[in-house]
């Protein structure tokens, strides 16, 4: 059984600068927005969570 998603290539960021560059602008926009949902993925066999989940808009 093949699992993931077809053509799917997760980019992993490590620091704060890196998030900046690749998310920066989408982010800043949030600024002063109310969140109203969110989603977290998390292995229910051993409990971990998981950070290269894509998340639809």
């Amino acid at each position: 059984m093949r699992m993931g998603i077809p053509g799917f290539a997760p980019s992993f960021l490590t620091g704060l600068d890196a998030v900046r560059r690749a998310h920066g602008s989408p982010l800043a926009a949030l600024a002063g927005r109310r969140l109203t949902r969110f989603a977290l993925v998390r292995f229910a066999e051993d409990g971990d969570w998981f950070a290269g989940c894509p998340l639809g808009r």
